[in-house]
């Protein structure tokens, strides 16, 4: 076991003789451990304190608004991996929809940039509405996005061609002296 100089953790190394200064990343691995069980035990005070409908709520409600995810969180006063792990478990559906509602809005916020736009800003305009829109369409894709794209699970396609290309084009013909091909 080696003590770190810079925390409190006492590390077990690989081996009897190496140092802490050989494996800087076993501190920082040992400390984001600690730091997220001390996440999940805040995120539980929480839940105890105001209960699991009004974080659901809260949580939805903010990222509905456009809030960055990681700033829901600094809210909150949990760190994101830990906020994270707590929707992907409890309401991965509702996030999903409040996406699909984040979309709807941001197409309406491209179409007011456009409606609002005079002609010495237009180009930032139009930056603002197709930047809008591309995010839209992946919050959203089976309504803003690529209807091809989301149907079929991509983008781009291949012809195969078994066999000899050319026994299937018709010979060339000769019509008045020029040859003609089918």
């Amino acid at each position: 076991m080696a003590r770190c100089g810079e925390c409190e953790f006492a590390i077990p190394l690989p081996s009897p003789k190496a140092d802490l200064k050989s494996y800087p990343q076993l501190c920082y691995d040992n400390a984001m451990g600690k730091l997220t069980r001390l996440g999940y035990t805040l995120l539980d005070e929480l839940i105890a304190d105001r209960g699991h409908e009004w974080l659901h709520t809260h949580v939805v409600g903010r990222l509905f608004d456009g809030d960055r995810p990681s700033d829901v969180a600094a809210g909150l006063g949990v760190p994101y991996v830990v906020l994270r792990g707590w929707i992907e478990e409890h309401c991965p559906e509702d996030v999903l929809l409040a996406g699909r509602a984040r979309a709807d809005e941001l197409e309406w916020k491209a179409t007011q940039a456009v409606d609002e736009a005079q002609p010495a800003d237009v180009s930032v305009a139009r930056l603002k509405a197709e930047h809008y829109m591309k995010v839209a369409a992946k919050l959203d894709r089976a309504k803003w996005g690529d209807k091809d794209a989301a149907a079929v699970g991509g983008v781009g396609g291949i012809t195969i061609v078994i066999g000899d290309v050319s026994a299937a084009l018709p010979a060339p013909m000769t019509v008045e002296g020029e040859v003609v091909n089918g």
